[in-house]
């Protein structure tokens, strides 16, 4: 007899999901979602996972974060895109809107930041640029990627920090935003997820209004997944001081590619089945196809990612993520019903 998945509850799911997906054993579980602190179990972790902290300072102020922050800043102003490029997709009025926003944003930041906020604003910034190039230049995510910085105007209200399109395709969009935040505190990333399953659930992605091509030239605003990619603080530190010395090759070699990998496959996977269960069958072939590319693509040829994907279920930090999306679900769930 065919189950009725609609009747489950999302714990119920989950476990299902497991079952079927890992081979563990099917046991009905109780009707309330546990989340354990998104802090890495102490054995049996790799480096990346031993990172405790939550949202502890990467640098104190001072010269090191000043000569990091003036090189980030310099990237990615050279890479990002301007209201001024989009003249052939968006009339005069919108551009001004635009201007205008990003205007008054800009005036509440600096009267209203706090000096840990300005703090962050500039980790946030290194984050971007150390992202960029850890996908462009460093092939993090394997072949066949490309990162690229977001406008101001997406940064600041379609909160993307990052975008990786697939190269395979040269005259339509296909690929993924990214919000990269640094450190693992559970309830600012358990936040971020609510609004993402929420979105999701509701058959909405992210929106990206300005893009531009390989060739520099416009999109016309388009919808997009977005992930959430935690970045573990300690290992940030020691990334952001490996970019900053051009170090290449540690680069190249330097774990975190693993842990990214890890987060954006889990999510999709995770991300996908939300979908299927709220009937947005749309959503889940934008999912199917991102996991689809990675797997025929970009790691064909690569077999530390190939492994990382295999290894994910074992991932302490991406299992927490898991949780996460399965307890945001649950929660959306019970607010319809």
């Amino acid at each position: 007899m065919k189950e009725n998945y609609h009747n489950m509850s999302v714990p119920e799911l989950e476990a299902k999901r497991n079952a079927l997906v890992f081979g563990r054993k099917y046991e009905k579980p109780l009707a309330t979602v546990t989340v354990a602190p998104l802090s890495p179990e102490p054995s049996s972790v790799s480096p990346v996972e031993q990172s405790t902290d939550e949202e502890a300072d990467i640098f104190d102020e001072g010269p090191v974060l000043e000569k990091i922050f003036e090189k980030a800043h310099k990237r990615v102003l050279s890479i990002q895109p301007q209201l001024e490029e989009f003249g052939a997709v968006r009339n005069p009025a919108q551009l001004e809107e635009a201007r205008e926003k990003i205007k008054r944003k800009k005036y509440y930041i600096d009267t209203h930041n706090t000096e840990r906020e300005n703090h962050q604003s500039k980790i946030s910034t290194i984050t971007e640029a150390l992202f960029t190039d850890g996908v462009s230049r460093y092939r993090w995510l394997g072949e066949g990627m490309e990162s690229y910085v977001v406008s101001l105007y997406d940064d600041y209200f379609n909160n993307i920090d990052g975008v990786v399109r697939f190269t395979r395709e040269q005259d339509t969009f296909e690929g993924f935003a990214v919000d990269l935040h640094c450190g693992l505190n559970e309830e600012t990333l358990q936040k971020k997820f609510s609004f993402l399953v929420g979105d999701i659930m509701n058959g909405r992605v992210s929106k990206l209004d300005f893009l531009l091509d390989d060739n520099e030239e416009p999109f016309e605003p388009i919808e997009i997944p977005k992930f959430i990619i935690a970045i573990p603080s300690k290992d940030a530190k020691e990334l952001f001081a490996l970019w900053q010395k051009n170090d290449t090759e540690a680069l190249k070699a330097h774990p975190i590619k693993s842990l990214i990998m890890q987060q954006i496959v889990a999510q999709a996977d995770a991300l996908c089945l939300v979908a299927q269960r709220s009937g947005r069958e749309d959503l889940v072939k934008v999912f199917n196809r991102i996991v689809s590319y990675i797997n025929n693509t970009a790691v064909s040829h690569r077999q530390d990612l190939k492994q990382a994907i295999f290894d994910e279920h074992k991932n302490s930090i991406v299992k927490r993520m898991r949780n996460m999306i399965t307890k945001a679900e649950y929660d959306q769930t019970k607010k319809a019903a």
